[in-house]
Protein backbone atom coordinates (compact mmCIF):
# COMPACT_ATOMS: atom_id res chain seq x y z
CA UNK A 1 0.00 0.00 0.00
CA UNK A 2 1.51 3.17 -0.93
CA UNK A 3 2.14 5.56 2.12
CA UNK A 4 -0.22 8.00 0.25
CA UNK A 5 -2.80 5.86 0.63
CA UNK A 6 -2.16 5.41 4.04
CA UNK A 7 -2.03 8.69 5.37
CA UNK A 8 -5.23 7.95 3.74
CA UNK A 9 -7.32 6.06 5.81
CA UNK A 10 -5.06 6.10 9.11
CA UNK A 11 -6.81 7.75 11.52
CA UNK A 12 -10.92 7.23 12.57
CA UNK A 13 -13.83 9.22 11.01
CA UNK A 14 -15.91 12.25 12.80
CA UNK A 15 -19.15 11.38 11.37
CA UNK A 16 -20.89 8.59 13.76
CA UNK A 17 -23.98 8.41 11.22
CA UNK A 18 -26.32 5.44 12.03
CA UNK A 19 -27.41 3.37 9.35
CA UNK A 20 -29.56 0.42 9.22
CA UNK A 21 -28.14 -2.39 10.38
CA UNK A 22 -28.45 -5.12 7.41
CA UNK A 23 -28.36 -8.93 8.05
CA UNK A 24 -28.37 -11.27 5.13
CA UNK A 25 -28.55 -14.74 4.54
CA UNK A 26 -26.89 -16.25 1.03
CA UNK A 27 -28.27 -19.28 0.54
CA UNK A 28 -25.86 -20.53 -2.49
CA UNK A 29 -27.64 -23.40 -4.53
CA UNK A 30 -29.08 -24.95 -0.98
CA UNK A 31 -32.43 -25.14 0.15
CA UNK A 32 -35.55 -26.51 -2.69
CA UNK A 33 -39.40 -24.46 -2.40
CA UNK A 34 -40.46 -26.99 0.46
CA UNK A 35 -37.59 -26.66 2.53
CA UNK A 36 -36.85 -22.56 2.21
CA UNK A 37 -40.96 -22.18 3.28
CA UNK A 38 -39.77 -24.84 6.62
CA UNK A 39 -37.11 -22.28 7.03
CA UNK A 40 -38.89 -18.78 6.26
CA UNK A 41 -41.91 -20.76 8.86
CA UNK A 42 -39.41 -21.43 11.55
CA UNK A 43 -37.34 -18.04 11.20
CA UNK A 44 -39.94 -15.95 11.45
CA UNK A 45 -41.70 -17.81 14.92
CA UNK A 46 -38.23 -17.35 16.17
CA UNK A 47 -37.83 -13.67 15.90
CA UNK A 48 -41.35 -13.23 16.62
CA UNK A 49 -40.52 -14.98 20.13
CA UNK A 50 -37.26 -12.77 20.67
CA UNK A 51 -39.29 -9.62 19.91
CA UNK A 52 -37.06 -8.97 17.02
CA UNK A 53 -36.77 -4.87 15.88
CA UNK A 54 -36.80 -5.12 12.42
CA UNK A 55 -36.21 -1.52 12.11
CA UNK A 56 -33.17 -1.78 14.00
CA UNK A 57 -31.63 -4.74 12.31
CA UNK A 58 -33.32 -5.91 8.54
CA UNK A 59 -33.12 -9.42 7.81
CA UNK A 60 -32.69 -10.40 4.28
CA UNK A 61 -33.01 -14.00 2.86
CA UNK A 62 -31.11 -14.09 -0.59
CA UNK A 63 -32.28 -17.12 -2.40
CA UNK A 64 -32.17 -19.29 -5.45
CA UNK A 65 -34.24 -18.66 -8.10
CA UNK A 66 -36.57 -21.87 -7.55
CA UNK A 67 -37.37 -20.48 -3.84
CA UNK A 68 -38.36 -17.12 -4.68
CA UNK A 69 -42.41 -17.22 -5.39
CA UNK A 70 -42.65 -19.94 -1.98
CA UNK A 71 -41.18 -16.84 -0.20
CA UNK A 72 -43.22 -14.64 -2.11
CA UNK A 73 -46.71 -16.22 -1.24
CA UNK A 74 -45.77 -17.07 2.27
CA UNK A 75 -43.98 -13.85 3.64
CA UNK A 76 -46.59 -11.73 1.92
CA UNK A 77 -49.98 -13.53 2.75
CA UNK A 78 -48.48 -13.91 6.23
CA UNK A 79 -47.52 -9.86 6.26
CA UNK A 80 -44.14 -10.98 7.99
CA UNK A 81 -41.24 -8.03 8.03
CA UNK A 82 -38.49 -10.32 6.49
CA UNK A 83 -37.41 -8.91 2.93
CA UNK A 84 -35.86 -11.26 0.20
CA UNK A 85 -34.29 -11.12 -3.01
CA UNK A 86 -32.23 -13.04 -5.67
CA UNK A 87 -28.68 -14.00 -5.79
CA UNK A 88 -27.81 -12.95 -9.40
CA UNK A 89 -29.87 -10.75 -11.74
CA UNK A 90 -29.46 -10.34 -15.84
CA UNK A 91 -27.61 -6.70 -17.11
CA UNK A 92 -30.26 -7.72 -19.80
CA UNK A 93 -34.49 -6.35 -19.80
CA UNK A 94 -35.74 -8.98 -21.82
CA UNK A 95 -34.49 -11.28 -25.18
CA UNK A 96 -33.19 -14.16 -25.85
CA UNK A 97 -30.89 -14.93 -22.76
CA UNK A 98 -30.88 -18.41 -22.02
CA UNK A 99 -31.47 -19.12 -18.24
CA UNK A 100 -31.25 -15.68 -17.19
CA UNK A 101 -33.31 -13.84 -15.10
CA UNK A 102 -34.32 -9.96 -15.31
CA UNK A 103 -34.93 -7.01 -12.93
CA UNK A 104 -39.05 -7.05 -13.92
CA UNK A 105 -39.15 -10.65 -13.45
CA UNK A 106 -37.94 -10.37 -10.01
CA UNK A 107 -39.85 -7.44 -8.80
CA UNK A 108 -42.70 -9.08 -10.23
CA UNK A 109 -41.92 -11.67 -7.37
CA UNK A 110 -41.54 -9.44 -5.28
CA UNK A 111 -37.96 -9.28 -4.16
CA UNK A 112 -36.49 -5.93 -2.69
CA UNK A 113 -32.39 -6.92 -3.27
CA UNK A 114 -30.23 -8.55 -5.21
CA UNK A 115 -26.57 -10.04 -4.98
CA UNK A 116 -24.30 -8.10 -8.09
CA UNK A 117 -20.80 -9.58 -8.90
CA UNK A 118 -20.82 -12.23 -6.07
CA UNK A 119 -17.07 -12.88 -5.47
CA UNK A 120 -18.48 -16.31 -6.80
CA UNK A 121 -19.64 -14.86 -9.84
CA UNK A 122 -16.76 -13.11 -10.23
CA UNK A 123 -14.48 -16.72 -10.10
CA UNK A 124 -16.69 -19.56 -11.71
CA UNK A 125 -18.23 -16.78 -14.83
CA UNK A 126 -15.59 -14.16 -14.64
CA UNK A 127 -17.83 -10.97 -14.08
CA UNK A 128 -16.34 -8.07 -14.55
CA UNK A 129 -16.40 -4.28 -13.26
CA UNK A 130 -18.54 -3.66 -16.46
CA UNK A 131 -20.54 -6.44 -15.80
CA UNK A 132 -21.21 -5.20 -12.24
CA UNK A 133 -22.70 -1.90 -13.16
CA UNK A 134 -25.18 -3.12 -15.61
CA UNK A 135 -26.91 -5.22 -13.47
CA UNK A 136 -26.75 -2.61 -10.52
CA UNK A 137 -28.28 -0.31 -12.73
CA UNK A 138 -30.84 -2.34 -14.35
CA UNK A 139 -31.71 -3.46 -10.27
CA UNK A 140 -32.23 -0.13 -9.37
CA UNK A 141 -33.99 0.94 -12.68
CA UNK A 142 -36.53 -1.57 -11.38
CA UNK A 143 -37.18 -0.91 -7.49
CA UNK A 144 -34.69 -3.41 -6.26
CA UNK A 145 -31.39 -2.78 -4.20
CA UNK A 146 -28.34 -4.06 -5.36
CA UNK A 147 -25.61 -5.49 -2.70
CA UNK A 148 -22.48 -4.62 -5.05
CA UNK A 149 -19.63 -7.10 -3.91
CA UNK A 150 -15.94 -5.96 -3.87
CA UNK A 151 -13.09 -7.55 -2.75
CA UNK A 152 -9.67 -8.66 -3.12
CA UNK A 153 -8.59 -11.98 -5.51
CA UNK A 154 -5.99 -13.50 -3.66
CA UNK A 155 -6.09 -16.86 -2.80
CA UNK A 156 -4.33 -16.72 0.83
CA UNK A 157 -4.92 -13.80 3.62
CA UNK A 158 -3.61 -10.68 3.34
CA UNK A 159 -1.72 -8.77 5.91
CA UNK A 160 -2.98 -5.58 5.04
CA UNK A 161 -6.29 -4.16 2.39
CA UNK A 162 -4.76 -3.58 -1.18
CA UNK A 163 -6.66 -0.16 -1.41
CA UNK A 164 -5.21 0.36 -5.13
CA UNK A 165 -7.39 -2.67 -5.78
CA UNK A 166 -10.56 -2.02 -4.01
CA UNK A 167 -10.64 1.80 -5.55
CA UNK A 168 -9.99 0.12 -8.73
CA UNK A 169 -13.80 -1.66 -7.96
CA UNK A 170 -15.19 1.02 -6.24
CA UNK A 171 -14.58 3.79 -9.16
CA UNK A 172 -17.24 2.72 -11.35
CA UNK A 173 -19.94 2.85 -8.67
CA UNK A 174 -18.36 6.49 -7.77
CA UNK A 175 -18.52 7.46 -11.47
CA UNK A 176 -22.12 6.36 -11.54
CA UNK A 177 -23.11 8.90 -8.72
CA UNK A 178 -21.03 11.21 -10.27
CA UNK A 179 -23.24 10.78 -13.54
CA UNK A 180 -26.79 11.12 -12.21
CA UNK A 181 -28.85 14.17 -11.99
CA UNK A 182 -29.03 16.11 -8.28
CA UNK A 183 -32.87 14.68 -7.90
CA UNK A 184 -31.71 11.62 -7.98
CA UNK A 185 -28.49 10.79 -6.00
CA UNK A 186 -29.77 10.95 -2.59
CA UNK A 187 -32.42 7.54 -3.43
CA UNK A 188 -29.80 5.84 -5.46
CA UNK A 189 -27.03 6.12 -2.70
CA UNK A 190 -29.44 5.06 -0.37
CA UNK A 191 -30.93 1.83 -1.98
CA UNK A 192 -26.78 1.04 -3.18
CA UNK A 193 -25.22 -1.91 -0.29
CA UNK A 194 -21.31 -2.22 -0.99
CA UNK A 195 -19.97 -5.60 0.15
CA UNK A 196 -16.50 -6.49 1.22
CA UNK A 197 -16.24 -10.06 0.53
CA UNK A 198 -12.32 -11.12 -0.10
CA UNK A 199 -11.62 -14.16 -2.10
CA UNK A 200 -9.84 -15.88 0.35
CA UNK A 201 -12.44 -15.63 3.28
CA UNK A 202 -15.16 -16.90 1.47
CA UNK A 203 -16.95 -20.44 2.13
CA UNK A 204 -13.49 -21.41 4.11
CA UNK A 205 -13.56 -20.52 7.59
CA UNK A 206 -10.82 -17.64 6.91
CA UNK A 207 -12.71 -14.60 8.24
CA UNK A 208 -11.27 -11.50 7.71
CA UNK A 209 -10.60 -9.87 11.21
CA UNK A 210 -13.33 -7.42 12.18
CA UNK A 211 -10.77 -4.64 12.90
CA UNK A 212 -8.99 -5.66 9.48
CA UNK A 213 -12.45 -4.82 7.78
CA UNK A 214 -13.38 -1.79 9.44
CA UNK A 215 -10.11 -0.67 8.08
CA UNK A 216 -10.95 -1.21 4.90
CA UNK A 217 -14.56 0.28 5.29
CA UNK A 218 -13.07 3.43 6.96
CA UNK A 219 -10.62 3.93 3.77
CA UNK A 220 -13.45 3.32 1.52
CA UNK A 221 -16.05 5.81 2.90
CA UNK A 222 -13.07 8.29 3.05
CA UNK A 223 -12.63 7.40 -0.97
CA UNK A 224 -16.38 7.93 -0.96
CA UNK A 225 -16.41 11.42 0.89
CA UNK A 226 -13.18 12.75 -1.23
CA UNK A 227 -15.24 12.21 -4.54
CA UNK A 228 -19.27 13.15 -3.60
CA UNK A 229 -18.84 14.87 -0.35
CA UNK A 230 -19.26 13.84 3.51
CA UNK A 231 -23.02 14.10 3.31
CA UNK A 232 -23.79 11.95 0.91
CA UNK A 233 -20.99 9.43 1.32
CA UNK A 234 -22.30 8.84 4.67
CA UNK A 235 -25.90 7.46 3.34
CA UNK A 236 -24.14 4.14 1.50
CA UNK A 237 -24.06 1.47 3.52
CA UNK A 238 -20.92 -1.08 4.12
CA UNK A 239 -21.28 -4.90 4.92
CA UNK A 240 -18.97 -7.54 5.23
CA UNK A 241 -19.11 -11.18 3.47
CA UNK A 242 -16.62 -14.00 3.96
CA UNK A 243 -17.12 -16.80 6.89
CA UNK A 244 -18.73 -14.86 9.03
CA UNK A 245 -20.54 -17.31 12.34
CA UNK A 246 -22.61 -17.34 15.71
CA UNK A 247 -19.16 -17.12 17.52
CA UNK A 248 -17.39 -13.37 15.43
CA UNK A 249 -20.64 -11.68 14.33
CA UNK A 250 -20.72 -9.65 17.03
CA UNK A 251 -17.35 -8.69 16.72
CA UNK A 252 -18.37 -7.10 12.95
CA UNK A 253 -21.36 -5.49 13.69
CA UNK A 254 -20.05 -3.87 16.54
CA UNK A 255 -17.00 -2.03 14.37
CA UNK A 256 -18.36 1.67 13.76
CA UNK A 257 -18.11 1.77 9.36
CA UNK A 258 -19.71 -2.01 9.34
CA UNK A 259 -23.40 -1.65 8.73
CA UNK A 260 -23.97 -5.58 8.29
CA UNK A 261 -22.90 -9.04 7.42
CA UNK A 262 -23.49 -11.27 4.80
CA UNK A 263 -23.79 -14.92 5.94
CA UNK A 264 -23.88 -18.28 3.99
CA UNK A 265 -22.78 -21.28 5.35
CA UNK A 266 -23.66 -20.68 8.92
CA UNK A 267 -26.89 -19.49 8.15
CA UNK A 268 -28.25 -22.60 6.57
CA UNK A 269 -29.45 -23.69 10.01
CA UNK A 270 -32.17 -21.38 10.76
CA UNK A 271 -32.23 -21.87 15.02
CA UNK A 272 -28.48 -20.81 14.14
CA UNK A 273 -28.91 -18.18 11.66
CA UNK A 274 -31.78 -16.61 14.51
CA UNK A 275 -29.56 -16.96 17.31
CA UNK A 276 -26.96 -14.30 14.99
CA UNK A 277 -29.36 -11.69 14.18
CA UNK A 278 -30.48 -12.04 18.01
CA UNK A 279 -26.56 -11.54 19.25
CA UNK A 280 -26.81 -8.41 16.44
CA UNK A 281 -29.32 -6.66 17.98
CA UNK A 282 -27.99 -7.51 21.13
CA UNK A 283 -24.88 -6.13 20.32
CA UNK A 284 -26.42 -3.03 18.82
CA UNK A 285 -28.64 -2.69 22.08
CA UNK A 286 -25.50 -2.30 24.36
CA UNK A 287 -23.34 0.13 21.91
CA UNK A 288 -26.49 2.74 22.11
CA UNK A 289 -26.79 2.44 25.93
CA UNK A 290 -22.97 2.78 26.37
CA UNK A 291 -23.06 5.68 23.72
CA UNK A 292 -25.46 7.65 25.62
Amino acid sequence: MSEEVKSNVKGGLKNKTKRQKLIAVNFKMNLDHLEMTRYVQKLHWLLQDANHDYGSVQVVLLAPFTDLRSMQVLIQSDKMPLLYGAQDISMHDEGPYTGEISGKQLKKLGCSYTLVTHTERRNYHFEDDVVMMRKATKALKNGIKPIICLGEQDEEPRTEPNFEFLYSQLQPVIDKINSIGKKDVIPFLENVVIAYEPRWAVSNGHNCAPNFTNEVFTGLRKKIIEEIGEEMAYKVRLVYGGSVNLQNIGDYVIQDEIDGVLIGKAALDVENFAKMVRVTSKVIKTSKRVNK
